[in-house]
């Protein structure tokens, strides 16, 4: 896994989490002609758009910790180049 390819995959989350976001309107059910069936209607769409964003953040969370994950391999990379280099000089 190199830091390009992790970050590669972050962008395609965040793809995911943009077209998601879009999916997150909710219709007025008011006028289903009945008051207690639009009053249901209208509980249970909002009780599925909260579960929706809530897994849009942690699907978002997935795409940061991909790109924190990059971070941590080339903060790696460079110490072990750093340490290297100083081994050179050594010799």
């Amino acid at each position: 896994m190199t830091p390009d390819n992790l970050r590669r995959a972050a962008g395609g989350v965040d793809a995911t989490v943009h077209r998601a976001e879009a999916e997150t309107a909710v219709a007025d059910a008011h006028d289903l002609g009945h008051r207690e069936l639009g009053t249901a209607v209208t509980d249970l769409m909002q009780a599925m758009t909260g579960g929706w964003t809530e897994a849009i953040v942690q699907t978002d969370d997935v795409a940061s910790g991909l790109r924190e994950s990059a971070g941590f391999y080339e903060r790696a990379e460079d110490a072990a180049d750093a340490t290297v280099r100083a081994l050179g000089r050594r010799s």
